[in-house]
Formats: structure tokens, sequence, C-alpha cells
């Protein structure tokens, strides 16, 4: 029996607002592409790029009840619209701090904004994936979107060198992606999540084919959230690319693919099959050792939030092992801080520099706390959430990943974790104690003046940070809410 046209109708509008947010960006980065075509202004493109992210948030509270499938392909539940949220506001954040970085360039300007939307548009998608199709469209969006992103300062030789590395890899494991997907689909007969966790459930075992192409997956997931063995591209495109699209890449990139992966891992039950968890948790293992200690050997702060972005995805695998609800409450908590406190770094970075230099060396921030202590302080505050310190949003997240993995007897991954962190506290604790260096002021190195825009952002940022670290239920209850009412 056909079911009548006024429910077909519903249904696609219903359909079409569920993914309002993605909408959005899309109609937004052919409008800002359009005026650029014939008016060029960079005010003006920052504005609307700005507008697209704000509007697009809004939206998220007119997308309906979730979840929603859509076309089979993307699911608007609460935890997918959850990280939308994220991703449109650091994407906001971004804009603002892209703007002051760009603002000297004396043409190529506006386009940064087109490309930045469209690898948010690209991050949303995969936020809403459930699908290898959306899967992969979303995450060459990303991925090439980050290419041009970070060769956007093109008179720069360590940009085009950053760019062209993350080309030849991301190339690279973008095969190694889909032949990962093709033996899935060999094995399974299913290319959407819902299909596959189907065929696992039914299966006594997985099949050599599923078992091999899931350990693509993990590779191809494990470059694009720079784990060890897959991390080798990090420092160099860290410190190569303009100080706001490491922000982007560091963000907005790692945060998208973490959920898929989460959706994935969770798809197929992964916490149950003993291969996959032996994989991912000598992954992790590498991953937090190797990032921490590689760290401690650098003198340029990007590099040095290269390597500890590193340790901390390998913290976050320690949740995303746990599986079940409590391994995805860990995950979103701890995504929040990081994505606040990476924000926060790359942006003091961004707002001291421009895309003639980048202040990026530790020595470049030895004594600052003489010269403009309110910046000192904010970058202190946030180095100390990356350490785990109380009292900031970053202990509370490295809480919720110790309890999950006590909770699930990861006893080996749990010390790894304590261990790891001690050794991060040192490095962090050395670019503070170089702030507060008190030396001749003659030795202080000249900072441009910090953009309004850029100040209020950090500002919230840093507040934010101490927010949630002194009542983080309000953030808990929320996120708790969204995973078990959508989840």
């Amino acid at each position: 029996m056909r079911k009548p046209e006024s429910v077909l109708k519903f249904r696609r509008v219903n359909d079409l607002l569920s993914i309002a947010p993605v909408l959005i960006l899309a109609g937004f980065s052919i409008l800002v592409l359009l005026v650029i075509a014939f008016y060029r202004n960079f005010i003006l493109s920052t504005i609307l790029a700005a507008t697209a992210f704000i509007l697009a948030t809004i939206s998220i509270l007119f997308t309906g009840k979730p979840p929603a499938l859509v076309n089979h392909i993307l699911i608007a539940d609460r935890f997918g619209m959850f990280f939308i949220l994220l991703i449109l506001l650091s994407g906001l954040v971004i804009t603002i701090l892209s703007h002051s970085y760009l603002r000297g360039l004396e043409k190529r300007k506006e386009e940064y904004h087109v490309i930045l939307i469209l690898g948010s548009l690209g991050g949303t998608i995969l936020a809403l994936s459930n699908h290898f199709i959306s899967f992969f469209i979303g995450l060459e969006l990303l991925s090439i979107s980050i290419y041009i992103l970070i060769s956007y300062t093109r008179d720069r030789q360590d940009s085009i060198e950053a760019a062209i590395k993350y080309l030849l890899l991301a190339g690279v494991t973008s095969a190694i992606l889909l032949m990962g997907m093709a033996l899935i689909y060999a094995a399974t007969g299913e290319m959407g999540f819902s299909g596959i966790a189907g065929y696992v459930s039914e299966a006594e075992n997985l099949s050599i084919l599923f078992s091999a192409g899931f350990g693509l997956i993990i590779t191809g997931v494990g470059f694009k959230m720079a784990l060890v063995p897959f991390h080798l591209w990090t420092p160099d495109v860290y410190e190569g690319a303009p100080a706001p699209t490491t922000a982007f890449i560091a963000t907005i990139s790692k945060a998208s693919v973490v959920v898929i992966f989460v959706r994935l891992y969770l798809a197929v039950n992964g916490a149950e099959q003993e291969v996959i968890v032996y994989i991912l948790s000598g992954i992790a293992f590498l991953s937090m050792m190797a990032g921490n200690l590689l760290a401690l050997l650098q003198t340029d702060l990007k590099r040095l939030l290269a390597y500890s972005s590193i340790a901390h995805l390998g913290y976050i695998l320690v949740a995303v092992i746990a599986g079940k609800d409590s391994g995805a409450e860990a995950v979103t908590f701890y995504l929040v801080a990081y994505v606040l406190t990476i924000l926060g770094a790359f942006g003091i970075v961004s707002v001291v520099s421009d895309h003639d230099r980048e202040f990026s060396a530790i020595e470049d921030y030895q004594s600052l706390f003489w010269k403009d202590p309110l910046l000192a302080t904010a970058l202190s505050v946030i180095l100390l959430s990356l350490a785990g310190i109380p009292l900031t949003v970053g202990f509370i997240g490295k809480y919720y990943l110790l309890f999950t993995g006590i909770e699930n007897d990861l006893w080996f991954l749990v010390i790894t974790l304590v261990i790891s962190s001690v050794i991060g506290l040192f490095y962090y604790v050395r670019v503070i104690a170089k702030m507060f260096d008190p030396v001749s002021t003659d030795r202080i190195t000249p900072f441009r003046k910090i953009p309004v825009g850029g100040g209020i952002a950090l500002f919230v940022i840093t507040a934010l940070i101490i927010l949630y670290g002194t009542y983080p239920a309000w953030l808990a209850d929320f996120i708790q809410t969204m995973i078990f009412s959508g989840f």
C-alpha cells in the first residue's frame, strides 16, 4: 500500500530539518564564494563565515525530535548533534582568530573562509554518518580542505612542505580506508553501520575478510587521529601550517574522526572482540608514551602541542576501548575539554602572530608575564588544563577517563595514562616557568597588539576551562542527557 503524498512530504521536510546545520554550511559556502566573485572584502567574508556558523548553531534547536535516519546514510541523533555544536562553535572561534592572522595578506584572503566552512561541513557530515558512503564523503571533504588551509600562506616554504606531506600521506590513507570498506562489504554485504552491526551480532566468529577490513580502517582512522605509529606527519604539519589552520586540524578534524570511529566501534561491538581490543590497546599505549616522551624534546610550542595531541588522543582511546555508554560519555567530556584547551593554546599563538612571522618558539614566550600578565595567565591556565591539574576542565576529563578505564578493568592502560600524564606535566610546567622567568624587559619578544575579537575569544575560553573545572556538573549533566537520550 502506497503511503499518502502528505506523509512523504512531511518526511522529506523533517529530513531536511534534521540536517539543517549541514545544509546551512553548504549554502553559505556557495554564498561566500559568489560574494567573493563579485566583491572582494575580507571583513565581509569574515562576517558571512561567522554568520554561517551562528545560524547553523541556532538551527540545531529546530532539527526536530531525534534520532532521524536520513536516507539511511546519515543519522541525526543527539550524540551527533552535540558534536556538530562543538564543531560549529570551534569554527566560529577559528574564524575570529583567522581574521587578525590573515588580514595583512595582500591577496586571496577571502577564500580562506570558504575552505574553512567546507572543512567544517565535512566534519558535520562525519558526525552524523551512519554509512560508509557518508563516512568517505565527509572525510574527503575535510581532508581536501585541510590540504588547502595548510598551504594557504604559500609564500612560506614550511607551509608548502607541510601541505605536500599531508597530501601524500592522506592520499595513501584514503586508499587504505577504501580497501578496508571494500573488504567489510565483501564480508557482510552491508555498507550501513546498522547492517554491519546486525552481521556482527549474528556471526559466531568474524571472518578473515571482516577482520582485515576493520584493521585497514583502524589504520586510516589512526592516521587522521595522529595515533602512533601513524603520527609522523603531525609535528611537521602543525609547525608549518598557519596557526588558525593548526587549531582547525587539532580540534574539528580530530573530533570529527573520533565521533565516526566511536559509532563504528560500538556498531561492531568492538569491546567484545579481543583482537580489536588488543590492537587498540597497543596503539593507545604507544601514543600515550611516545607522545609525551617526544614532547619533552621540543623547543617549539606548536611542535610540543603536536606531540601532546598524540598523547591526548591516546588518552581518549582508553575510553573508546571501554565502549558502552560510559565510554561514549567519557570520550565526549574529554573531547570537549581537549577542544576547548587546544583552541585556547593555538588561539594565543594566532593572536600574537601574523602570516609573515609566527611566534611559536618557546623562547618567544620568555618573561611574558612581565610584559602581558593577562595573556601569560591565560596560557598558564590552558597548559595546566592540558596537564590535568585540578580546578581545570582537563582534570575532570582525565578523571572521567580513569574512572571508565577502572570500571572496565583496563588496568594496564589506566597505569599508562597516569605515568604518561606525570611525564606530560614536566614539559607543560617548563613552558609556564619560562613565561614567569624574571629577566630584563628588553629580552621580551615584542608581540603585536592583541585584536579585540581574539582577546574576547581567549577570555571566554579561559573562563570556561576554569568554570567547567570547578563546576563540572553542568557540562556532565548536559552530556549525559545527550548520550542516554539519543545514542
